[in-house]
């Protein structure tokens, strides 16, 4: 097959539509007289504020694909970044030089919406200012319902601008776009839209836009319309509705105001010659004139110049033709010589031009060649000769060009092989690719490219080394030129994997044998398939050296049976694919290590606090692993327990190690075995367990349990030190007014107390013995307890009242007025305590949940200053006198109790949200969210939330609803209407959502949660969860609400971030106590932290930036013991510090301990802030806006008259735009109607040329 290219000397002439640049001097030669008519066509300029429309020639003036700037790869439904013109466009009146380009076939100078979602919901007519998707864009060309996503990679979208000023153009193009909906995802659309400099023309051209009747009504549009949605221009049949077109196209016409031009003509000596478009020159020998349009811009609204220049020639050869060059892979080839016809007569058609093969036929007029437009040479190169003759007078005169054909590079398809490097993946040396296409050092020049679009291009070169993109096998095109001809071919190549030798690196360790000297025997054949990594086909050989390995010399011969030479020792091992022949290398480290030295532990003793004195309890074997291990590196051995020794060497029957009740009363010897896990050795020793009848406990311990029905236990603690002790209960429930909580004094029969606490709450009961003992208990009856799921478990610790040298501190309710906490009043937790010791600077804050906490062991001599102060916020309910004390000194053997009371002054109401989340969305999965609504004010309250969810998923079901609480359900998700919420109680439920398997990593999905009432601290009132899909977690993780970004235009100094830190125990057994802490970023303000909520009773300490969250005696269950009891979490705010920007990001990662294990780190969350908006927004600008929350109506009251319009958009909680207007202020009053939206909480963005913000909004 032939292959020809015009060489480069030869001039390319594109015929373009509207002035795209080319002369605008036309000559009309008067063959009788010599003089030519000169006439300059320059287009008349006419004003834009009216437009006319016509149908036009098919005739676009680019390519639809191969433009230079592309968009929208595989992302649906967006406009783009903001594009600069390079000229001012005007439109409709206004001029612009910026644009923006949305995927569904429009073009918009409203730039405000850059990045964000276009619209495709066409249920309008143009003009149109109310439907989201037409209001938004101003050309529409066409506009319908596209996905670059649904292309499979064939489409184009892109732009590019061509010519020189004044008549540059602006293409936006659409090439083989699919549509969207799986109805429609095999239609596709070419289609173009044409911006033209000057002349302010719009030109749309339609290749191909079928129809999609499934899909949106298949409405679709084309045609132009104003900034505001009032005027519009559109052709006949096309506006919003089912239409489909081919080869069609449209231009829009400036049809307003006409300045007429004016011009000036002048001769080669600068003299003016004329000042209508039309002159008659008479020139005597070849003479250059020049015409200046002076024409009125309405981009600019004033006058611009267009200078052009006309070389008129006086003989009858204009301008010496050029050579004409072709490339082709034979020697003898067509040409078309009457191409050089217009050069040689200088446009002139008083001259007949013919075409000789000698000089001799070209001056008598003999032998022409006959066909010139298809010649073929007859050598090569080869001398055209040309005769000009002047049709009048037969006067003649004769020129000559040279044809020549350059041959194109000579290739041959080829193939290069590699070796794999990860499987169906290869490098592959381009180089030595080229040389396998053509002969070895032919001077060629090569290019390689994914595509023969990108070759056409020469977009996209591949480098060398290349690694192939698809798996096994790719074809490439190679582009091979001719540098001293510039010819060049397309040759298409395939690069092929070969299955490689992919060994990996692996250890062996061995224990030492008997000699103990670091030299044992290795079963290196053992290793080999791990080695291998199960690839077939694979021959391994072993090697004492590299050396030996690289040359295949001197291999290991009985790899079963291998002793070592040193201690560690590198093996080396030479991989090779017998199918393919290829090697690969890898190494086998051999360690000895030493035999296992045990240490045989102390008893471990458990106090039997039970009540039933049988000699039995629960034992935590772990206890006893540090001093097993005595120095050992626990991370290397693992640890087991069994209850014979013969069961121990064997490996079988292993205990519960943190859950183990003794078999033998009393006292039972139970075998430990350590193994070593890198090299499988064990050794064994004993622990002897005792149960202790009579073990008085330290002077502060924590316990919880769950009373059955017809519960009896009783749980007796007993002082140390001979002190009375006091119980202080942290949560739990019994069921009011049938299962008693009875506490007994230390005689054990005096009831101290015998109640339900707080209508069945326990929660901040605290009850003192006279002695040095005290027994609790539950009276149940046989119906609901906590062991059947209807109470939660009762938590609570005791300790001395004569706690030795500890301090007490407690924040109270002070009913009684006397500054004395009584055991009948309730504690406070929403205020921060702290402390600091000997004035050192060093200040302790702590959050406790239950409103009290204990500084214990302390020494006596040193002062403490402590502090409590509640959030301010209360002040409106309760007072507060005494917020320090100073100078409190510990008693030798004493508890110092230091008590802060607050009094009540108001009633109050506060109900705070949270929305919470232990594991990520997963595709195909129940995604839950914990929901807890909670009373903080100071007397019950009944009303309802609204749980909003993301539009992506489904609403499956709430569980754990209250007696008396109901759920109503919504289009969008639903309300919990909650009845008599108690003070300090809480309402928390679980969520399910149905997430689809069509969502993919790393798509986000966003909740929410709003009380739409006003009260105590309206910042509570809401609460948002955006997290990222995901396919595999880690259930201790760390998040924020806002998800990875947030706008800068949607957060302001009065905002949070709320995080959120999970984990979940994934041993074996119950972890008794918890520690998670938190290291915050030099960014955040610390003294705007705050703790909002948690899954367990805590307390939290903060010192500078460093978080300490303790859980002692959580007994939190392991996932296989009760997976969705063994999750935990802690919820808390904080600002960022003043004078965050764009592009600023905040880190936070946590670390949580469970018991004595080794800290598990979590994720590092990153937030960052980005831009949203793109106009400087002025502090000036004063307003107020109210009411807020709102139900009907919203008023905005500015400090300053505004002379444009101000734009007032509506978003909800998912960024969604859901109200969009525009306003002229009345007495520098607004408003806008709210009715219609749904309850729930939303951002208002109000905008006018010189003024940006954002507000938030309730809307009940």
């Amino acid at each position: 097959m032939k292959q020809k290219l015009l060489f480069l000397l030869i001039t390319v002439l594109f015929t373009v539509n509207n002035f795209s640049q080319s002369s605008f001097i036309t000559q009309d030669l008067d063959c009788v007289t010599g003089c030519t008519d000169l006439n300059v066509n320059f287009p008349v300029i006419q004003g834009t504020n009216d437009y006319e429309v016509a149908s036009i020639p098919f005739n676009p003036p680019r390519n639809f694909n191969g433009l230079e700037n592309s968009l929208f790869l595989n992302v649906d439904d967006l406009w783009s970044n903001v594009i600069d013109l390079p000229f001012d466009f005007n439109f409709f009146g206004d001029s612009y030089n910026q644009l923006i380009i949305g995927g569904n076939g429009v073009l918009s100078f409203d730039v405000s919406n850059a990045g964000s979602s276009n619209g495709w919901q066409l249920n309008g007519t143009l003009p149109n200012s109310s439907n989201e998707t037409l209001s938004e864009a101003n050309i529409f060309g066409a506009a319908h319902d596209m996905d670059p996503s649904a292309s499979n990679g064939t489409h184009e979208i892109g732009y590019e601008v061509f010519g020189q000023a004044p008549f540059r153009y602006f293409i936006a193009s659409y090439y083989n776009v699919g549509h969207f909906g799986n109805q429609c995802d095999d239609l596709r659309t070419t289609q173009m839209m044409v911006l033209y400099e000057t002349t302010n023309i719009v030109e749309v051209f339609l290749q191909d836009k079928p129809i999609c009747a499934l899909w949106n009504s298949g409405n679709a549009v084309v045609g132009i319309q104003n900034s505001v949605g009032t005027i519009a221009v559109v052709p006949p049949g096309r506006n919003t509705s089912q239409w489909e077109a081919t080869n069609e196209a449209w231009r829009f016409n400036p049809s307003g105001p006409v300045v007429e031009n004016t011009y000036q003509w002048t001769n080669g000596a600068g003299q003016i010659i004329g000042t209508t478009p039309t002159v008659t020159v008479c020139p005597t020998s070849d003479e250059t004139f020049t015409v200046e349009t002076s024409y009125f811009n309405f981009s600019f609204f004033g006058y611009d110049t267009y200078i052009e220049d006309i070389l008129v020639y006086s003989g009858l050869i204009g301008e010496a033709p050029a050579n004409l060059q072709v490339c082709s892979d034979v020697t003898n080839e067509f040409f078309d010589l009457t191409q050089q016809t217009a050069v040689i007569t200088g446009g002139s058609t008083c001259s007949v031009v013919t075409y000789y093969e000698t000089l001799a036929n070209a001056e008598t007029g003999t032998n022409e060649i006959s066909n010139p437009s298809s010649y073929t040479n007859t050598s090569n190169p080869q001398t055209i000769f040309v005769r000009v003759e002047d049709a009048d007078s037969g006067n003649f005169e004769t020129s000559l060009f040279t044809i020549q054909i350059d041959l194109l590079p000579a290739t041959a398809p080829a193939e290069m092989e590699a070796c794999s490097t990860t499987p169906g993946f290869a490098e592959f040396d381009l180089d030595v690719l080229s040389e396998l296409i053509t002969v070895p050092n032919s001077g060629f020049e090569f290019s390689f490219y994914a595509s023969i679009v990108d070759a056409q291009n020469d977009r996209n070169p591949l480098v060398s080394p290349f690694t192939n993109t698809v798996a096994n096998s790719q074809g490439l095109i190679a582009k091979v030129t001719d540098p001293n001809t510039g010819c060049f071919v397309y040759t298409e190549c395939y690069v092929n994997v070969l299955d490689g030798a992919d060994l990996q690196n692996v250890s062996l360790v061995q224990c030492d044998d008997e000699v103990s000297d670091g030299f044992t025997e290795f079963d290196l054949a053992s290793v080999l398939q791990q080695v291998g990594n199960g690839q077939p086909n694979l021959e391994l050989t072993l090697y004492e050296s590299e050396t030996d390995a690289n040359n295949s010399t001197n291999p290991i011969g009985n790899v079963a049976n291998y002793t070592n030479t040193s201690n560690p020792q590198i093996i080396f091992v030479r991989g090779e694919n017998l199918t393919s022949g290829c090697v690969g290398f890898s190494t086998i480290e051999l360690l000895v290590e030493e035999a296992i030295t045990l240490t045989t532990p102390s008893p471990l003793t458990i106090c039997d606090l039970d009540g039933t004195a049988d000699g039995f309890a629960l034992f935590n074997l772990t206890d006893k692993d540090s001093e097993i291990l005595g120095g050992l590196e626990p991370n290397n051995y693992a640890i087991s327990y069994y209850e014979t020794l013969a069961d121990a060497e064997s490996n079988t029957n292993a205990l519960n190690t943190t859950s183990y009740t003794n078999v033998i009363a009393d006292a039972q010897t139970v075998f430990v075995r350590v193994d070593n896990l890198s090299a499988g050795c064990f050794a064994t020793t004993t622990l002897e367990l005792v149960v202790d009848l009579d073990c008085p406990f330290g002077c502060q311990e924590t316990y919880t349990f769950c009373y059955d029905s017809n519960d009896t236990t009783e749980y007796v603690h007993t002082s140390d030190n001979g002190s009375p002790l006091t119980v202080v209960f942290t949560a739990g429930q019994v069921e009011n007014n049938f299962d008693e909580l009875i506490i007994l004094d230390s005689d054990g029969i005096t009831e101290i107390y015998n109640g339900y606490g707080n209508s069945g709450d326990v929660t901040g009961l605290t009850i003192t013995s006279t002695g040095d003992s005290i027994t609790i208990k539950v009276l149940s009856d046989g119906s609901v307890s906590c062991a059947s799921g209807a109470r939660n478990p009762i938590s609570y610790y005791v300790y001395c009242l004569n706690f030795e040298n500890a301090i007490v501190v407690n924040a109270f309710i002070d009913e009684n007025g006397d500054s004395i906490f009584d055991d009948s009043e309730v504690k406070f937790n929403e205020g921060l305590f702290s402390y600091e010791v000997n004035n050192d600077g060093v200040i302790n804050y702590v959050n406790s949940s239950y409103g009290s906490f204990i500084i214990p062991n302390t020494t006596v001599g040193d002062t403490y200053d402590v502090s409590f102060v509640m959030y301010e916020n209360y002040n409106e309910c309760l007072s507060q006198t005494i917020t320090l004390i100073e100078n409190v000194s510990p008693i030798e053997g004493e508890t110092v109790a230091v008590n802060f009371p607050l009094t009540r002054i108001a009633e109050c109401t506060d109900i705070a949200v949270s929305l919470i989340s232990y594991v990520p969305p997963r595709p195909g999965q129940i995604q839950t969210n914990y929901l807890v609504v909670e009373n903080l004010g100071n007397i019950p309250v009944s009303g309802s939330v609204e749980f909003t969810h993301d539009a992506q998923v489904t609403f499956n079901n709430v569980s754990g609803l209250n007696a008396g609480n109901t759920i109503t359900n919504t289009s969008t998700g639903f309300v919990l209407n909650f009845n008599n919420l108690a003070p300090g109680m809480a309402e928390e439920v679980y969520v399910g959502l149905d997430v689809p398997t069509s969502l993919n990593i790393g798509d986000f999905i966003t909740n929410s949660v709003v009380y739409s009432e006003t009260d105590l601290d309206i910042s509570n009132n809401s609460s948002t969860l955006t997290q990222a899909i995901v396919n595999s977690y880690d259930p201790n993780d760390k998040l924020e609400s806002h998800g990875p970004e947030i706008k800068l235009d949607d957060f302001s100094n009065d905002d949070y971030l709320y995080y959120t830190i999970n984990f979940q125990n994934l041993g074996t057994a119950e972890a008794l106590e918890i520690r998670v802490e938190d290291v915050l970023d030099s960014q955040l303000d610390t003294s705007t932290f705050k703790m909002l909520n948690a899954s367990h009773d805590y307390t939290v300490t903060r010192v500078d930036n460093e978080l300490t969250w303790q859980f002692d005696d959580i007994n939190l269950p392991s996932e296989n013991m009760d997976e969705p009891n063994s999750h935990g979490y802690v919820y808390f705010r904080i600002k960022p510090l003043p004078g965050y920007s764009e592009g600023d990001v905040i880190p936070n990662t946590a670390d949580i301990y469970f018991d004595f294990n080794p800290a598990i780190v979590t994720n590092t969350f990153e937030t960052e802030f980005v831009a949203n908006l793109s106009v400087e927004e002025f502090a000036s600008v004063g307003y107020s806006m109210y009411p807020n929350p709102a139900k009907t109506v919203v008023n905005f009251e500015f400090n300053k008259k505004f002379q444009s319009d101000v734009t007032i958009q509506v978003y909800d909680v998912h960024g969604k735009l859901v109200l969009k207007s525009k306003h002229i202020t009345q007495d520098n009053k607004i408003e806008i109607n709210v009715s219609k939206l749904p309850q729930g909480l939303y951002f208002i963005e109000l905008s006018t040329s010189t003024f940006k913000t954002i507000e938030k909004l309730i809307v009940n």
